[in-house]
């Protein structure tokens, strides 16, 4: 016990109940990662990718080519919403007591935010971008 501390010096684990998978045992007490919470992480990624791409074509205009806008408006954008809007609907009824819900809500909002802007950055510069003409 740490001097001045108020927490007791009760062992973490007391004959945990554990579960024996191919001769290796896990203790059931540990907090495990859900599926939420991983949909959560994985949408926050995505979506920051996507809006460092975006801002990448915005900055450096040659990396804006087919590639980079379809892995943007195809693959990051509709990803990243779609993931958050599992996790949203994952918790739709939780009244949040646990603060890695509200964890796992704020990721998802965040990553519809950031997911939204690289999708305006991206329409944005398409719209606005004018052709070049070869100068003869």
């Amino acid at each position: 016990m740490v001097h001045g501390s108020k927490i007791s010096e009760a062992p973490a684990v007391v004959n945990a109940p554990s579960v024996r998978v191919a001769g290796v045992s896990f203790p059931t007490g540990i907090r495990r990662v859900t599926t939420e919470a991983m949909l959560a992480l994985a949408s926050v990624w995505i979506a920051a990718v996507t809006l460092v791409l975006a801002a990448a074509m915005a900055v450096y205009r040659p990396s804006m080519t087919n590639i980079t806008v379809t892995a943007v408006l195809s693959l990051g954008c509709p990803g990243a919403l779609c993931l958050a809007g599992l996790t949203l609907w994952a918790h739709r009824k939780a009244d949040a007591p646990d603060l890695g819900i509200a964890a796992r809500r704020i990721q998802a909002k965040v990553a519809i935010g950031m997911a939204l802007a690289a999708a305006a950055i991206v329409y944005l510069l398409i719209i606005f971008s004018q052709k070049l003409m070869p100068i003869e």
